[in-house]
């Protein structure tokens, strides 16, 4: 059978050191005994050796509930039999015999170590009620004492019995201070393990939950992205039409002038249906690139990208009248996701058009919306600015939390500045940010709209 917990391990451990330590001892007070017992006859042999085997016997016994596991009750074992030989040494030889009163001491530490404190204080508490009854008793004659020890000479003997019994005292002290301090060794190492693995635990859901969050910020942008496209789908179709019809009137002019032999005017018009076919393919292939799904990164003009964006918003920017001012340096290329690009240029352009409001025709003047597109410390800078009426200095700072909106809900989710900010600083590392901008020349001839906002994207430079 095994201890049941570390303290009582810590226990076991002591009083099978105290066990054996004693059984020695005894044995060597023993052979003493004997010894008196044949030289000096049995007056003089100190204790009884038939006494002297019960007491071994139970220091046997006591010993072997240990070693199977028992260390309550072999404790208990030791403590009665230890207070019996002292009780039985006191009755005999009196209450001032020095070995006996080492024996009390060392019975009330070894107590309070191997069992609790509450019963080295009840063991203290008996051998006071002890010694005082025996006294008493051995003072007014009820009880004799044979006394002659008092007449002898201190020998080598008693010098080492009060060593063995100061030895037992400070061992018994030494071992419980040692596994004291063991049990508080592995306390701290469990605590500082304990405190690791709530810190690793923490780091682990703290990176779950980003990743979970990423995760969601991912498809809702994706959900943005196509919800966007199905508020411009209503204008690609009329912007379509357009040059549909044109290429039509182009070929029935090449058919005309094929039938009366005009070939220089057939070229011309061939070269015009060739053009407007490329401007369709264009246009169609902007369409594809919002419809697409695609994860993969490739470096890509930033110019190019912006004005794909422009034409897939053509339609929404004419129904607002709002019109678009354009100064990019055409050499400035990025990596990345085109498509995510794209997304934050269509997300800043919405939400410029939206500043405006509706068209009226107190405020039909002045919609423009300018894009710079330059360098700056390395890097690309890219500033989207209308001339609306400004943000409020106090959602500022509110302007990148997801759902916050200043719009009607009907209308925005209040998730396009925010998705547009995890795509730059999550997909191209770079930063945005949002100001009201300076009044400019553009503002100059209207006092109604003099600054408008202005957001301005810094992005990493892709050197091939």
């Amino acid at each position: 059978m095994h201890a049941k917990s570390e303290d009582e391990q810590r226990k076991g451990f002591i009083l099978n050191v105290i066990l054996v330590s004693s059984i020695l001892v005894l044995s060597v007070f023993g052979v003493l005994a004997i010894h008196d017992a044949h030289i000096l006859g049995p007056a003089y042999s100190g204790i009884k050796i038939s006494v002297f085997l019960l007491v071994y016997s139970g220091f046997l016994l006591s010993y072997v509930f240990s070693r199977f596991g028992y260390h309550t009750v072999s404790a208990y074992i030791l403590v009665a039999m230890i207070f019996s030989g002292n009780a039985y040494s006191t009755y005999r030889w009196g209450i001032d015999v020095p070995d006996m009163l080492l024996s009390y001491a060392f019975l009330v530490v070894m107590a309070g170590i191997v069992i609790s404190s509450t019963a080295a204080f009840s063991v203290t508490l008996a051998i006071a009620c002890l010694i005082s009854a025996i006294g008493w008793m051995q003072i007014v004659g009820k009880i004799p004492v044979h006394s002659y020890w008092r007449q002898e000479m201190f020998t080598f003997r008693d010098a080492l019995e009060f060593s063995l019994y100061f030895l037992l005292i400070a061992a018994v002290s030494w071992l419980s201070n040692r596994e004291i301090a063991a049990s508080l060794r592995r306390a701290l190492y469990s605590e500082k393990a304990l405190k690791e693995e709530r810190d690793q635990l923490e780091e682990t859901v703290e990176r779950r939950t980003r990743e979970l969050h990423e995760a969601q910020a991912e498809r809702i942008a994706q959900m943005y992205r196509f919800s966007e496209f199905g508020r411009l789908a209503s204008g690609f179709f009329h912007d379509l039409s357009n040059p549909l019809m044109t290429l039509e009137l182009y070929l029935d002019e090449i058919k005309n002038n094929a039938a009366s032999d005009e070939i220089q005017n057939s070229h011309e018009n061939i070269q015009k249906a060739i053009d407007v076919a490329k401007h369709i393919e264009v246009f169609t292939r902007s369409m594809q690139n919002q419809l697409r799904d695609c994860e993969t990164s490739e470096a890509f003009y930033l110019a190019e990208e912006i004005q794909q964006v422009v034409s897939l918003s053509k339609h929404k920017l004419m129904s607002n009248q709002v019109s678009i001012i354009s100064e990019c340096e055409q050499s400035l290329q990025a990596f990345g996701n085109p498509l995510k690009f794209h997304q934050i240029i269509l997300n800043l352009i919405s939400n410029s058009i939206d500043a405006y409001g509706p068209p009226t025709a107190e405020n039909s003047s002045q919609r423009i919306i300018k894009i710079t597109l330059g360098r700056k410390d390395g890097q690309a800078l890219l500033v989207i600015r209308d001339y609306a009426c400004g943000i409020d200095q106090a959602i500022i700072a509110k302007m990148f939390e997801p759902f916050f909106t200043t719009k009607s809900h009907d209308r925005n989710t209040g998730l396009g500045l925010s998705i547009t900010r995890i795509i730059v600083e999550k997909h191209f590392k770079g930063s945005i940010a949002v100001k009201n901008a300076e009044p400019s020349e553009l503002s100059e001839s209207s006092n109604e709209y003099s600054s408008g906002a202005e957001f301005s994207i810094t992005i990493p430079l892709y050197l091939s």
